[in-house]
C-alpha cells in the first residue's frame, strides 16, 4: 500500500516514472485525411481511461463535474471490438453535459464528452480527433496509453489525464507522457476503485500527482479548470518534449519485444525540471482531496531511488 499524504498538492506536478505499455504504432500522422491543419485549441482537455468498474466511477465523477467548466472530455474504455458500444448512451443519463461517440475528424469542444466508439483506437492532432484502426501492442490492447500518448505529444501542459478502475496496467505509460509534456496526471484511489489493478500500476510507478477518490478527483478537475497554469497556451520548448517522446516511443518497443522493464533509465530531466518549477509554484491547498507521494511510498522493485 502507498502512504497517502498528509497535506494536498493539488496543482500541475513534477514529472515522475510509470511502467505501462503504450501503443508505438498509434503515433500520430499529419497525413491523416482525418487530422485537420487547424491551430491547437484554447482550452484544456481531460482524458479518462477507464476499464473493468470504470463506468461507476465515470459516473461519480460526472455527477461532480460542472457542464460549463470549459474544458474537453475524452473518454477511453476498453470495449468489445466485436458489438456496438452503448457507452455514450449511458453515460448521457449521467452527465449534465452534451454525450458524443466520436466520428473521425471530429473537432474536440469544451463543454462537451467525446465517447470512444468500439473496433477503434484514438488519435488526436491539432485538437481533432482520428479513428485508427484497432490493435493489439504484442499481445495486448492499450488503447488508454496511446491516446494518453497522443493527447501529451499534441496538447503539452493542457492534457489532464485521468486512470480510472480497471484490470491490468494501460493508462500508466500514457499518464507518463502527459507529465513528461508539462500536463497532469490524476489517479482514482485504489481502495474506491472496483478493480484495483490499472490505478495500483499508475500509483506504484509513482505518477499520480492526484490520487483520490472520483468525487475528489472531479473537484480538482474543476480548480484546474480555472488555473492560468492549464488554461493559459504555453510558449513551446526547445524540442524537449519531442525529445522524451522519441525515448518512451523507443523504450516501448524495446518492453514489448525484451520484456525488460526501463524504470531506472536515467534521462535528462532539465525540461522537465522547468516546467516542475512552474507547476509547483502553481499548486495551492484543496481541502478534502487525498494524494498520494510518491516520494514516500513504499518502493519496490524497479522503483526509481
Amino acid at each position: 500500500m502507498t502512504k497517502p499524504l498528509r497535506g494536498h498538492d493539488p496543482s500541475p506536478p513534477g514529472i515522475m516514472s510509470v511502467d505501462t505499455p503504450m501503443s508505438v504504432d498509434s503515433e500520430v500522422a499529419p497525413t491523416h485525411p482525418a487530422l485537420a491543419t487547424e491551430s491547437a485549441i484554447p482550452f484544456p482537455i481531460v482524458a479518462l481511461g477507464a476499464s473493468a468498474g470504470g463506468l461507476d466511477a465515470l459516473r461519480q465523477l460526472f455527477a461532480d463535474l460542472p457542464p460549463d467548466a470549459g474544458l474537453a472530455y475524452v473518454v477511453v474504455q476498453h470495449l468489445d471490438p466485436d458489438r456496438p458500444s452503448m457507452l455514450a448512451h449511458v453515460l448521457e443519463g449521467a452527465v449534465e453535459a452534451p454525450v458524443v461517440e466520436i466520428t473521425d475528424g471530429m473537432r474536440l469542444e469544451a463543454n462537451r464528452v467525446h465517447v470512444i466508439p468500439s473496433g477503434a483506437d484514438l488519435d488526436i492532432h491539432n485538437g481533432t480527433l482520428a479513428l485508427i484502426p484497432w490493435h493489439r501492442t504484442g499481445n495486448l490492447h492499450l488503447p488508454i496509453d496511446s491516446f494518453f500518448s497522443a493527447l501529451a505529444r499534441d496538447q503539452g501542459r493542457q492534457a489532464i489525464g485521468v486512470v480510472l478502475s480497471g484490470s491490468g496496467a494501460d493508462g500508466t505509460l500514457g499518464l507518463r507522457a502527459i507529465k513528461d509534456a508539462g500536463g497532469i496526471a490524476l489517479v482514482q484511489s485504489p481502495d474506491s476503485a472496483q478493480f484495483r489493478s490499472m490505478p495500483e500500476s499508475a500509483v506504484a510507478a509513482g505518477v499520480a500527482d492526484v490520487c483520490a477518490s472520483p468525487r475528489d478527483l472531479a473537484r480538482e478537475i474543476v480548480r484546474l479548470s480555472r488555473h492560468p497554469y492549464v488554461t493559459e497556451t504555453p510558449a513551446p520548448e526547445a524540442g524537449a518534449a519531442g525529445d522524451e517522446q522519441s525515448i518512451v516511443l523507443i523504450l516501448t518497443a524495446v518492453r514489448h519485444e525484451t520484456g525488460i522493464e526501463f524504470d531506472t533509465y536515467k534521462r535528462n530531466h532539465g525540461a522537465a525540471a522547468h516546467r516542475t518549477a512552474h507547476g509547483r509554484a502553481a499548486r495551492g491547498d484543496a481541502e478534502g482531496v487525498r494524494r498520494r507521494d510518491p516520494g514516500r511510498r513504499r518502493r519496490g522493485p524497479g522503483a526509481r531511488a
